[in-house]
């Protein structure tokens, strides 16, 4: 990866972290904030593959890990992993259209929150459990899945236009 390229992912990153903080930590959906840090290690699963998928998604963990009731690298982990499963799975998907990329999207986030909930519960963290788990699950990936073309858009900006996303 080049530097102008970790240098735009860096800005992306700081900005969604910012994003996270300064707006969707306070709009609630039915009780439940968006969680765009989870999107964006999607969407670069998605746009560049497993390698840059794991890495993105390690990062937007980690910067949001410190303000989480869980313990430190618990984010990191699972986003990294999210990140990496969607770019394994892009390989096998074959509707590129907008609403294909979309549904992507919804299905990763799906997977991504739920991954959450398990490893939260393995570490023994407050994660979202019981009866709540299928809500919150659903508006997560809900607005991640209404919030996907401009990620997409984004994440492509930072690989200079390279895409794993043939249209």
């Amino acid at each position: 990866m080049s530097w102008m390229a970790r240098g735009r992912y860096a800005l992306v990153l700081a900005s969604v972290i910012i994003l996270q903080l300064g707006v969707f930590s306070d709009l609630r959906l039915g009780g439940v904030h968006p969680d765009v840090t989870l999107l964006i290690a999607v969407v670069a699963g998605l746009v560049a593959g497993p390698r840059r998928g794991v890495v993105i998604g390690f990062w937007a963990g980690l910067l949001i890990d410190p303000v989480l009731p869980t313990p430190l690298g618990m984010t990191a982990l699972v986003w990294a992993m999210v990140g990496f499963m969607a770019g394994m799975a892009e390989e096998m998907i074959n509707s590129h259209t907008p609403l294909g990329l979309s549904l992507f999207v919804l299905g990763g986030s799906a997977g991504g929150s739920l991954l959450y909930a398990v490893v939260g519960q393995l570490f023994g963290a407050e994660t979202f459990s019981g009866s709540d788990v299928g809500r919150i699950v659903g508006l997560i990936s809900a607005t991640n899945a209404l919030l996907a073309l401009p990620t997409i858009a984004v994440v492509e900006w930072a690989e200079d236009g390279r895409s794993n996303i043939a249209r």
